[in-house]
């Protein structure tokens, strides 16, 4: 209330140029907040990286850390050695995103033998249509223990198709059902735009294009 009494009488544009920077100077704090107790999550040393990662995911969502911050706040909890790892990745990928950190983080220290459910949930990637992926997707979801609905999502758009999951992205999300049906909805207009129809604008039908029949020699 203080703020919109001080900010009356002022032009539209500049009481929304005040509340931009109100916000950013926020996240910032928040930022800096999350720095000064890293002493509450310990840090990564090369062992046990689901558990840790599964822990990091409690973190953030205890501290409210948007989806594009958590690889810049969960650098900040990595041992020497593992550090070097995470400025080994960003050098070889042009983007790393929370989806990418983690499965690389568990391909690197991971042992393959030890093939737990959440590891294959993390490596899982769509092949075939979007029905099929949510199939396995739940398959291997439900048998995940101690996850929570926000992480499940974040985990489900990174194993989706490149071009889907840019979409899926940036959309706000609360649940999986959620984030299933706007997937099926997007791979049906890409799929849409993929296979156009022919229109029969004088009898307004559609149809299939005709192929031309072979030539019948007599």
């Amino acid at each position: 209330m203080g703020l919109e009494r001080g900010l009356r009488g002022l032009p539209y544009d500049i009481i929304i140029d005040l509340r931009d920077s109100k916000l950013q100077r926020y996240r910032r704090l928040n930022i800096e907040l999350l720095k000064s107790r890293k002493n509450e999550m310990r840090k990564f040393d090369g062992k046990d990286s689901v558990n840790w990662i599964l822990q990091m995911e409690q973190y953030f969502d205890l501290h409210g850390v948007q989806l594009l911050q958590k690889v810049h706040i969960a650098s900040l909890y990595l041992e020497t050695n593992q550090f070097l790892w995470y400025k080994g990745l960003c050098f070889h990928k042009s983007l790393v995103t929370w989806s990418i950190f983690t499965k690389e983080m568990i391909a690197h220290y991971e042992n393959t033998k030890s093939n737990t459910f959440f590891s294959q949930l993390i490596h899982l990637k769509q092949k075939g249509s979007m029905e099929e992926h949510i199939e396995d997707f739940q398959k291997l979801n439900i048998r995940v223990n101690d996850i929570l609905d926000k992480q499940s999502i974040d985990v489900f758009i990174g194993t989706l198709k490149d071009n889907i999951q840019h979409e899926v992205c940036f959309s706000e999300l609360d649940s999986l059902e959620k984030a299933f049906k706007l997937a099926r909805k997007i791979e049906s207009q890409i799929m849409e735009t993929r296979n156009p129809t022919t229109h029969n604008y004088k009898y307004g039908s559609v149809f299939s294009p005709s192929l031309p029949q072979p030539t019948r020699f007599t």
